[in-house]
């Protein structure tokens, strides 16, 4: 897991991804979690977390005010993802396909297996400081009004 995990680092590296970007993650409990959330840590990215139960207003509003550029969802949610794109700074979404459905995709946006075919290296050392630099953006629950991203 953790030379996939530097794999994936290593691509969001050569599309242009550097220290503090932020990546939006859209998954349920699965492998690809595990290797974009710590590969965007080796990044030295910001991993944005998505709850995969949200409607379209939710994401749109989370990557708005995250800043996301890129973004990893599984495949069943890409629509609602590409729905909201155009209201966002988001640019490239990564897809995982669980074999569920077959996944026409649009733009730049690619199969997470293409997207780590990219580059088979490991991520390349970036420096971070752990006492300020920010790994995860979680958003709470919005019981007082829309959600907050907390760090």
């Amino acid at each position: 897991m953790l030379s996939l995990a530097e794999q994936f680092g290593h691509c969001l590296y050569n599309e242009g991804f550097t220290r503090g970007d932020r990546l939006a993650i859209m998954l349920p409990n699965t492998p690809h979690y595990i290797f974009s959330l710590f590969g965007t840590f080796r990044a030295g990215g910001i991993a944005v977390q998505v709850n995969p139960m949200y409607v379209e207003r939710e994401i749109e509003y989370l990557l708005h005010d995250s800043g996301a550029e890129m973004m990893v969802v599984l495949d069943q949610f890409y629509p609602k993802v590409k729905a909201v794109q155009g209201k966002t700074a988001l640019k490239k979404i990564i897809v995982v396909s669980m074999g569920h459905s077959e996944v026409h995709l649009e733009d730049h946006d690619v199969l997470f297996e293409t997207f780590m075919a990219t580059n088979t290296s490991k991520a390349p050392e970036i420096a971070i400081n752990p006492k300020e630099d920010v790994a995860v953006l979680q958003y709470t629950g919005g019981t007082t009004g829309p959600s907050k991203g907390s760090c």
